[in-house]
This record gives structure tokens, sequence and C-alpha cells, in this order.
């Protein structure tokens, strides 16, 4: 018993454990959070039921019974249910007691691990490019609006007077309204589907590095166990006596299963990582696809727009 207890909690896990959906202080109750918040705690569920291991646990069907709580917006820091660490919050924990990095044995785990803090840095300085411009598009969004009303308004200047560019101005004063809610409309489908995702696969590339932290823990165990089991047969050849014997032995199984556990531990989190870069492949390239066909749209819809306009101009030539 002793010895499996080697394989305990932060040994067991093995598995990418899918980010919930942040927690804001700010804003809380803004649309675009709330909406955020939904279309993530979605995006959470799915990823739980697909997997073979994590919907099979009864933590994930006491976190369903009980997910109400997430849209909770008073819930306090110290609310009795934070108390009760379930599944997903005890794995969300970082191995904060593991000091010391192991020597890598797999060439393969070091270039993953290479890999995936490159991805991480990279997809966080994307995001914020993408962020940033969705906010500079939110503004001319805005520029827009103005200039609808502007225009708007100079219709109604030339309402008496010229009849001509009253009706063309108050048409251009309509299709620029039409615009910005193009744009508008733009801009939150491609927050929601391509920078929440980018957002998303930077939470979900720290929970596989958190993953692989976990191996290099029980990478670090196994050490300790040879370490141990060299120390005792040294101990043994300078005396050879029934007890140290025992010590020997037990020495030999503890490492035995921190060899197997860490054999098994390694195979389940390189399977993980594998499905975790083809299913990366395949939902980033439709967010890219989802963005460009959105704005393919978008500017055939404007265009359009300003072909109706120009063919008022021209007729009252």
């Amino acid at each position: 018993l002793s010895s499996s207890s080697a394989a305990s909690d932060v040994y067991k896990r093995q598995v990418i454990i899918p980010p919930l959906p942040e927690k804001s202080v700010i804003n809380r109750f803004s649309p675009e959070f709330i909406e955020y918040r939904r279309f993530e705690l979605e995006r959470f569920l799915r990823r739980v039921i697909k997997h073979p291991k994590l919907v099979e646990s009864v933590f994930t069907k006491t976190f369903l019974e009980t997910s109400r709580e997430l849209n909770r917006t008073d819930v306090k820091a110290d609310d009795k249910s934070s108390k009760k660490k379930g599944f997903f919050a005890t794995f969300s924990d970082k191995v904060s007691n593991m000091t010391t990095t192991p020597v890598e044995v797999d060439e393969w785990f070091t270039e993953i691990k290479d890999y995936l803090k490159g991805l991480e840095t990279q997809l966080t300085q994307f995001y914020n490019k993408t962020s940033s411009l969705t906010r500079r598009r939110r503004e001319f969004v805005q520029v827009w609006q103005e200039l609808s009303l502007a225009s708007k308004d100079y219709s109604l200047v030339e309402a008496d007077k010229d009849a001509t560019l009253h009706k063309l101005f108050e048409k251009f004063s309509q299709v620029t309204h039409q615009v910005s809610t193009i744009h508008e409309e733009t801009v939150d489908h491609e927050t929601i589907h391509f920078e929440f995702s980018i957002k998303d696969y930077i939470r979900i590339t720290s929970a596989v590095r958190e993953m692989l932290t976990n191996r290099d823990a029980v990478l670090l165990k196994l050490h300790s166990s040879e370490k141990n089991l060299e120390q005792k047969r040294q101990k043994l050849e300078k005396s050879n006596n029934t007890k140290i014997q025992a010590e020997v032995a037990e020495a030999e199984k503890q490492r035995d299963v921190m060899k197997v556990t860490f054999e098994e531990t390694s195979k389940e989190c390189k399977a993980e990582v594998e499905n975790f870069l083809k299913t990366k492949n395949k939902e980033i390239t439709a967010a890219l696809k989802e963005l460009v066909q959105t704005n393919m749209n978008h500017e055939l819809k404007v265009l359009d727009l300003w072909k109706d306009l120009l063919r008022m101009i021209e007729e009252s030539a």
C-alpha cells in the first residue's frame, strides 16, 4: 500500500485538464464577458465529455451537477464550495513542492517541452496583437456611426435648397450606418470564434505543460528511488546483514514500482500530447477559416452597399 501511494494524486495526473472559463472582478456583468464565459464553458464541457477518462470520472458528474455555480458572479473567495477541492480544482494546482528539475531520459519529451514553451510564448504575442486590432476596430465602428449621424445632419441642411444632395447624403447616412453595423457584427464574430480560440489555446497549452511537469515529478521520484537503492546497496557491501538485506529488497521494490509508474505515466502523457497536437491543428485551422470567411462576407456586404450608393449617384447626375 505504501509503495502504491507513490502514484497518488499528483502522480495520477496523466491527462490534460481543460482550463475552466476565466473569472473577472472587473466588467463581469458586461455582455462581452458574459458571452465569453458562456462560449468557453461550452467548449470546456465539450472537451471533458469527449475525453474517455474525464467523462468517466465521478468528479465530472459532480461538476456537471453543480456547473451552475460557474455562472454566479457573487461567489466569495472563502465560499464553502471552494474548500471542497474537486477533480478540476485539484488537478489545476501546480506541483509546488517540486523544486528540482529531473534529468530527462526521453529526447521526445525534451523536444516537445521546448516546442510547447515557444508555442505558448508566440500564441500569447499573437493574441495580444489580435486583441489590439479588435480594440481599434471597435473604435472604427464608433467613427462610422459618428459619420452616419454627421451625414444625416448635413442632408437635413440641404432639404430645402438642394433635393439631390439631400437624398444622396440621406442615403450615404444609411449606408455608413449599415457599414458600422456590419463592422460591429464582424468584430463580435471574430472575437468569439477566433480571438477566444487563440486565448483558449494559450491556456490549454499551459495545461499540457503542467501535465508534463507532473510527469517530471514522477521522474524525480524515480530518480530518488534509484538513488536510495544505490545507497542501500553500498551500505550492504560494507555490512552484509539481514536487516540491510531487507532494506535493499524494499528499496528495489519501491524502485520497480516507480519505474512502472513512470513508464505508464510517460505513455499516457505522450498519447495526450499527440492528441493535443492533432486537435490543435484541426481547431486553429477551423478558427482561421472562419476568420477568412467572415471577412470575405463582410467585404462583399459592404461592397454591395457602396455599389447601390454609386448607382444612385450616377442616376442623379
